[in-house]
């Protein structure tokens, strides 16, 4: 059984908690997906690991405890207190070394055997394997490659060609903007850079006139990268809010002649025709295999579907390929729905399958 590559270990298992909890106290569609999905991303952390330490395993029997209470206890005052334990275990999560999963000790020699078998069916795929399987049809990788490249040349190009001193900037903004999945999305991303860059710009000029010294401008740097470290979650144009003062102070710095005003106006119009680029590349270079992926991704969720049906729900690996498989199905269905040229299986088919595996998951965990 496989996944994808492994991600932040502490972050994907805290956020697992966090969605679950979500889940427990407001139930609906939605979050039910953003919890299989935070589970699916904490299990390949945990399952790439090397699982020996006492804490690792402990965060594993967490997770796998975790897995069991998507479909809740049964009573809506029970969800609201697992919310809570949820929770706060989410916040130790992140903050502490070893992690009490809070189950009996019957349950936690459950789960603990549960674990194992998982682990004896994960295998773990090389760097070669992965990016066979990231360039191979139908995945959208290779598109994004093309995205990507091609509009911060476009973008670096065009930025020389106007004069601008750092052109840089309009290759970067074009490159940030298509850091999303589809269409739709990178639309959405260049409306919040450019949104944050107008305000990020208005902040740095005010700032500007208290006339920061360079203790004082590294000072406003390090604030900055942490006020958008914090709020960077929340919303892309937040941080890109705290990131524009940031690097016109980067910027002055290294060129202490250069105006203030002249910086900013700079900024702001690179991160314009970097966004725009961006967003035109993303139109004209057509995922039109966006709609292959998710008969791709219907397919194997059907089949992981069967296998659990054949075992009657009672092979945790088999439960784990199907959840797995749910979740890439998600996906590859939200980044179709984004591209305007893509055909393929419709939101009803997919629903439909969406829906039987979930009662086939729903079903063994009862």
């Amino acid at each position: 059984m496989s996944c994808s590559t492994p991600a932040r270990p502490s972050v994907w298992r805290s956020r697992a908690l966090h969605a679950l909890a979500r889940h427990l106290r407001t139930p609906s569609p939605a979050h039910r997906v953003g919890a299989e999905g935070a589970l699916q991303h904490a299990w390949r952390t945990l399952l790439s690991g090397p699982g020996r330490t006492p804490a690792h395993q402990g965060l594993e029997v967490l997770t796998a405890r975790a897995q069991s209470l998507l479909t809740g206890t049964g009573s809506r005052v029970g969800d609201a207190r697992v919310a809570a334990q949820m929770g706060e275990l989410a916040r130790r999560v992140r903050t502490e070394r070893l992690v009490e999963p809070l189950v009996e000790e019957h349950e936690r020699d459950a789960l603990a055997r549960e674990v194992a078998h998982l682990r004896r069916h994960h295998t773990v795929p090389g760097p070669g394997q992965r990016l066979g399987a990231a360039l191979r049809p139908p995945s959208p990788t290779p598109v994004s490659v093309v995205r990507i490249a091609l509009a911060c040349v476009l973008a670096g190009v065009l930025a020389w060609v106007l004069g601008m001193g750092h052109g840089y900037w309009a290759a970067v903004s074009a490159g940030s903007v298509l850091q999303a999945v589809n269409v739709t999305t990178t639309w959405h991303r260049a409306l919040q850079r450019g949104a944050g860059t107008v305000v990020g710009v208005v902040l740095a000029l005010a700032l500007s006139f208290l006339g920061y010294s360079p203790v004082g401008v590294i000072a406003l740097v390090v604030v900055c990268q942490v006020a958008a470290e914090l709020v960077v979650a929340t919303n892309y144009s937040y941080a890109i809010v705290f990131v524009t003062p940031l690097t016109l102070a980067l910027s002055g710095l290294a060129h202490p002649g250069a105006g203030a005003q002249g910086l900013a106006a700079e900024r702001l119009w690179a991160t314009v025709l970097g966004a725009v680029v961006g967003f035109v590349v993303c139109v004209v270079v057509a995922n039109r295999r966006a709609g292959e992926h998710v008969r791709a991704a219907l397919a194997a969720c059907e089949r992981a579907g069967r296998e659990v049906w054949a075992c009657g729900g009672a092979d945790a690996a088999a439960r784990q390929r199907l959840a797995c498989t749910l979740v890439a199905l998600g996906e590859s269905h939200a980044l179709a729905a984004g591209e305007p040229w893509a055909r393929g299986p419709g939101l009803e088919e997919v629903e439909g399958v969406r829906r039987r595996a979930r009662a086939l998951l729903d079903g063994a965990l009862a």
